[in-house]
């Protein structure tokens, strides 16, 4: 009588300890599920396209919301980190490869991906935006040492990746309008720097530059 009194005890505090760890685990999922979801109740985002990714083992998704023109990304796991970003925001979206530009401005820069060198250290997106003055948002698809051989899947599917969000970018620019704008502040820049190669000597001349550049950032 005694063993299975035991037996019954042992039974029901396995069957506890199973089910705490399940509603663990089960509340680690909900977790997960809920910072994505919280964010789109929350900002009423209503995404239009949504590409999923991991950056290592970490899930992250980016988001298009093209009726409230804006982007997201969202890291989707337990904590909280998003980046939200107005179409409007953007001055410049690049992608680098072992940390040089090889696409800017919805243009081919430099050799890079799977037609260039064998291996590669990391990729990376840069959306540069008006917000405080031309703050960086930097997204590591690849941070790897050694480096991945570009033939591998992990590094295929990686720039797949990077190529869709870096494409999903300009084209929602480009419907929205913004392509247009975008493409006025880069001739506006290579203007100012030209200007300044060639040297802006006088106080009075400095005073008009930054004056236009000011109006120019006010006005785009």
């Amino acid at each position: 009588m005694e063993i299975i009194v035991m037996g019954a005890v042992l039974f029901i505090c396995m069957g506890y300890l199973l089910k705490t760890s399940y509603d663990k685990k089960q509340h680690a999922a909900g977790e997960k599920g809920d910072v994505l979801g919280d964010f789109l109740r929350e900002n009423n985002f209503s995404p239009t396209k949504r590409i999923p990714f991991y950056i290592g083992e970490e899930p992250f998704v980016f988001l298009t919301d093209s009726a409230k023109e804006q982007f997201a990304f969202v890291y989707n796991g337990t904590q909280k980190l998003v980046h939200c970003i107005p179409f409007s925001a953007i001055i410049d979206v690049e992608l680098l490869e072992d940390s040089s530009i090889i696409k800017k401005s919805g243009e081919e820069i430099a050799a890079g991906g799977l037609a260039s060198d064998a291996i590669a250290g990391n990729l990376r997106l840069r959306i540069i935006t008006k917000q405080a003055g031309g703050e960086s948002i930097l997204i590591s698809l690849i941070e790897s040492y050694p480096p991945l051989a570009k033939d591998s899947r992990d590094y295929r599917a990686a720039f797949a990746i990077a190529q869709d969000i870096y494409a999903t970018i300009f084209s929602a620019l480009e419907e929205g309008g913004y392509l247009t704008v975008l493409r006025a502040r880069q001739a506006a820049q290579a203007a100012w720097q030209e200007r300044e190669k060639q040297g802006v000597s006088t106080g009075v001349a400095k005073a008009k530059l930054a004056a236009e550049q000011d109006d120019f950032a006010t006005t785009h």
